[in-house]
């Protein structure tokens, strides 16, 4: 159930070979994410079963060592999530 995922959840993707960050759902129902550069990037849900891996890592990052992080995001992009 994907109301479940902790934001912060470290999930592997499989495709690139990279690890990804949890950043919750946008306001269009897909699950958004972030790497380790904080670029945010979303995925349907469809696609997310197929190519991301659970790890049983959680990051979690002080407001001051965060960059482009989801609340600096939705004032920039004026979104709810």
């Amino acid at each position: 159930d994907i109301r479940t995922i902790e934001i912060g959840t470290v999930f592997y993707y499989k495709t690139l070979n990279e690890n990804r960050i949890y950043a919750g759902l946008n306001k269009y129902g897909c699950l958004t994410f972030y790497d380790t550069n904080f670029v945010f990037l979303s995925s349907s849900y469809e696609y997310f079963k197929e190519h991301y891996i659970a790890t049983n890592n959680i990051v979690e990052l002080a407001k001051k060592d965060r960059k482009n992080t989801v609340d600096e995001f939705i004032k920039l992009r004026r979104l709810e999530f």
